[in-house]
């Protein structure tokens, strides 16, 4: 396929491979393997495509541009996010002067991403984004009572198998994924002097997580093996999910995909 678009085509026009991963009414097929996407990208190379990609994956060395003259990379890439941008305002490689092919120069009566009123706006140069962006969320906060801390930290880091990474005398906090869940003795925080104190709340909280694919039933499999009962199910536009309460009385909720627009 990839000579076929390479001999009608032509070597510049863009190739993506993207991953299929299970969601909403298709969940019973695996996601693709990134080598999958690896070597297909690779093979693309050989034949001659010099704008092939990988999506849908994190996979920074096959989400990036590389210069089809001197193979310099001029776009760096991480899923959506641009890391480094290594063109001219008029799109020329910086370091051979070679002109990428697509639409890459920068509009006029704007400055560019390498001006010096530029610079702030290197991670929007593609799209000419106004507004800067978040890449997640970092901190999700739940809070409890005193006297609760040991079985707060068996249920979170034995029952749900999350990383303990620090704890204080008023909290702890778990990794989840890219995030990370901070649990505080409400009554304790409040004692902290300035801001920190406001992470406090009274009554239960709620958060969410998302199953990794394919294993949304195993998790219910083990939270009702372990006696936790399942309080609530829902299917949603997109998906589906369940909750449960944590030994604080906190809702906790696992979704079987990331259901909500935006994605």
């Amino acid at each position: 396929m990839t000579s076929w678009i390479v001999d009608r085509l032509g070597r510049d026009v863009p190739l993506h491979f993207t991953a299929f991963h299970p969601d909403y009414k298709l969940r019973d097929r695996p996601p693709t393997p990134p080598q999958t996407l690896a070597r297909a990208r690779s093979i693309a190379i050989a034949n001659g495509v010099r704008y092939t990609y990988t999506g849908n994956v994190h996979d920074c060395q096959g989400g990036s541009t590389y210069c089809g003259r001197c193979g310099e990379r001029v776009v760096e890439r991480d899923w959506y996010e641009i890391s480094t941008y290594n063109l001219t305002d008029d799109g020329r490689c910086r370091t051979c002067d070679h002109a990428a092919a697509g639409r890459l120069r920068w509009p006029a009566g704007r400055s560019g991403p390498h001006s010096s009123a530029g610079h702030t706006r290197a991670a929007r140069a593609l799209t000419a984004v106004e507004s800067p962006r978040f890449v997640g969320v970092l901190e999700t906060v739940l809070n409890h009572d005193g006297g609760v801390r040991e079985a707060v930290r068996r249920f979170y880091g034995e029952v749900l198998g999350l990383p303990l990474v620090a704890g204080w005398d008023d909290g702890l906090a778990f990794r989840v994924g890219a995030g990370v869940l901070l649990l505080f003795d409400r009554q304790r925080l409040a004692e902290r002097p300035g801001a920190i104190a406001d992470h406090g709340a009274s009554g239960p909280g709620h958060a969410c997580v998302q199953a990794a694919a394919g294993e949304y039933e195993r998790w219910r499999e083990q939270l009702t093996a372990v006696g936790i009962e399942i309080v609530h199910d829902h299917n949603w536009d997109r998906g589906r999910s369940f909750y449960f309460k944590g030994p604080a009385g906190n809702l906790l909720e696992i979704a079987d995909c990331d259901f909500w627009p935006g994605r």
